[in-house]
């Protein structure tokens, strides 16, 4: 199942250590060290974030189907989420 992602100054990003522990395992398997980056929001440091774009094209290649986002929800609903 995908997540939805954390967007932040217009970019998407997930945070791989919120993810189911299989699904983080296999991305940090299938991408490389560069990929993973530290992203501040609002005073916080968020680690081990990917691209979103990155996550969706993993999916992609395994199967793994979309969650349906939930009715209105915005980048602040879509971070609390994750927290």
């Amino acid at each position: 199942m995908r997540v939805i992602p954390i967007q932040i100054n217009g970019e998407q990003f997930i945070p791989v250590d919120h993810l189911h522990f299989d699904q983080a395992n296999d991305l940090r398997a299938w991408l490389p060290n560069e990929a993973f980056r530290s992203v501040r929001y609002e005073g916080l440091v968020i680690e081990n974030c990917i691209a979103y774009a990155s996550y969706v094209a993993w999916c992609k290649l395994n199967g793994v189907g979309m969650q349906s986002t939930p009715r209105g929800a915005d980048s602040v609903a879509a971070y609390d989420l994750f927290f």
